[in-house]
């Protein structure tokens, strides 16, 4: 039923999002697809209910190795797993209940928890385009659920994209229908791993560019100043722009509330 994909860097073992597959509910059903971001990982895999498969990658990063993933799962349902990210208990099986209930449902976002205990993002059940617009509600990769009749359709990961590739699939897949949410929370992200994308300021800058380069056309006036205040923002962060620069007439609160943020965190670049 599930291909599970977990991509992998050079330094990566996956082995906690490993570790958690059994208790989440894998079957003999399911197969787990680790893909060595061009290179041939070498590791230990636990005993697992079902199948797996160590595959390598062209080495075009995160996204392309998700894609090539996709073309070689056999299963009807892609899950997209980061491999510092774990399914909780329970995840699988609840998952399995919820699309024998949904038939019709292509798609589904699994609902998260945050590793440092913060509070994620607010989801509305289901999410839509308008929602999806200004944040990234949906979360990261390892929320998505889709069938693959229609992941490859769609044109997988955004290869081009360093960043935020996942907000910008989560935004085309909205575009085609409102997107059903799982709840309660299903994966446990690591947002304090060191790692991230997210936490490195250049790559998140660049992401964020290509992205209002990718969907800017199908946003408003205020949503586009919305997107400029934060990316000058970011901008800002790295030393790349003045303070000054995150105004913006047509989101004033959005100008004010990050160039309050702005005063408080020092210009520095990363």
């Amino acid at each position: 039923m599930f291909s599970l994909l977990i991509p992998l860097a050079p330094d990566r073992t996956a082995a906690a999002a490993l570790a958690s597959l059994t208790a989440a509910g894998l079957t003999e059903q399911d197969e787990v697809l680790l893909i060595g971001d061009g290179f041939e990982p070498s590791l230990e895999v636990p005993a697992l209910p079902g199948p797996h498969r160590v595959l390598r990658s062209s080495g075009g990063g995160a996204n392309a190795a998700r894609n090539f993933g996709a073309a070689m799962a056999t299963q009807p349902w892609l899950c997209f797993l980061d491999d510092d990210d774990v399914y909780l208990p329970g995840a699988l099986t609840r998952l399995r209940a919820w699309i024998a209930d949904h038939p019709r449902d292509r798609l589904v976002c699994l609902n998260a928890r945050l590793k440092s205990g913060k509070r994620p993002p607010f989801q509305k059940n289901p999410l839509n385009w308008h929602d999806l617009k200004r944040r990234n509600l949906a979360g990261t990769a390892s929320s998505m659920v889709i069938r693959k009749d229609l992941f490859d359709p769609m044109g997988g990961f955004d290869e081009e994209m360093v960043s935020m590739q996942d907000w910008e699939f989560w935004m085309r897949l909205s575009g085609i229908a409102p997107i059903p949410v799982l709840k309660p929370a299903c994966v446990l992200y690591d947002d304090l791993g060191l790692n991230r994308i997210s936490r490195n300021l250049d790559k998140r800058i660049r992401g964020f560019e290509q992205l209002i380069e990718k969907r800017s056309f199908m946003w408003d006036a205020k949503t586009l100043a919305f997107h400029h205040a934060r990316l000058q923002f970011f901008r800002h962060l790295a030393g790349q722009a003045p303070r000054k620069s995150i105004w913006h007439k047509n989101a004033p609160l959005a100008s004010l509330y990050y160039t309050l943020r702005a005063e408080i965190a020092p210009s520095v670049r990363r």
